[in-house]
């Protein structure tokens, strides 16, 4: 009986097919373990030359943009040239001139003494200017005959002027431009809180019983009076009244 050998089943052609694949994954698996073991070495120093390269080049700055120079003509313009100045400056004088101003000095104001019969009220009186700051007592008369009961010591501290007569008073008060303003109770006369002083300024008062004399009150310039809140008395005592015009003066005049 003879023994039949069977057909073989893969040719020859699919033996070297599968021979090339097997070749085939031979090699990936040899390049995958090539790049494993490369040197790390190398590596760094590759990151490294690209990281100086890029290093290499310097950051650009931000420079802030210079502020901008206003032209010639323009400053010019806006700078005002000497002859404008020197016109701004004659107006601002003329503006000045033009506006009534305090002297530099405070306005200086004086007591008359004439006509006042009673010593204690010379005395109080003069206590008086001498707390408010007057600048003379002006005396009419014998300086002699002047008491100063009550004064307190104030005399001292007083400057005094005598006049024989009250033309020689007055011609005095004119050269020397002194209002003169009675302290009288009279027609056209103005209250003490209205009164508007002008300047340097002599207070005249009258006698205790008659009041200013015709011949005090033409001596007179204007005339002020007290104003009274009740209606118990006519008038005031002399020295009462002189000593609230003082005040009112000193506080004008800014004493």
């Amino acid at each position: 009986m003879s023994t039949t050998t069977p057909p073989t089943l893969f040719p020859v052609s699919t033996t070297l097919i599968v021979t090339a694949a097997g070749a085939f994954a031979c090699g990936v698996l040899i390049g995958a373990a090539a790049m494993r073991t490369r040197d790390p070495k190398s590596a760094s120093s590759t990151d490294s030359s690209s990281d100086s390269s890029s290093s290499s080049t310097p950051a650009q700055k931000m420079v802030p943009p210079e502020p901008a120079t206003p032209s010639t003509e323009l400053t010019s313009e806006l700078q005002p040239s000497a002859s404008t100045s020197s016109s701004f400056s004659s107006h601002m004088l003329a503006a000045s001139s033009s506006v009534s101003r305090p002297s530099a000095s405070p306005p200086k104001f004086y007591l008359i003494i004439f006509n006042i019969a009673k010593k204690a009220n010379l005395g109080t009186l003069l206590r008086s200017a001498c707390a408010f700051g007057v600048h003379e007592v002006l005396v009419v008369g014998q300086r002699k005959a002047l008491q100063t009961f009550g004064n307190k010591g104030t005399v001292q501290h007083l400057s005094f002027r005598e006049f024989d007569s009250l033309p020689l008073l007055g011609s005095w008060l004119k050269e020397h431009h002194i209002e003169v303003v009675g302290i009288e109770i009279i027609e056209g006369a103005t209250s003490v809180s209205k009164h508007r002083f002008r300047g340097d300024t002599a207070f005249m008062l009258g006698n205790e019983g008659t009041g200013l004399s015709k011949k005090q009150i033409g001596f007179c310039d204007r005339f002020m009076y007290i104003p009274h809140a009740g209606n118990g008395t006519a008038s005031l005592n002399v020295a009462v009244a002189g000593s609230i015009v003082l005040h009112h003066f000193s506080e004008w005049a800014g004493k």
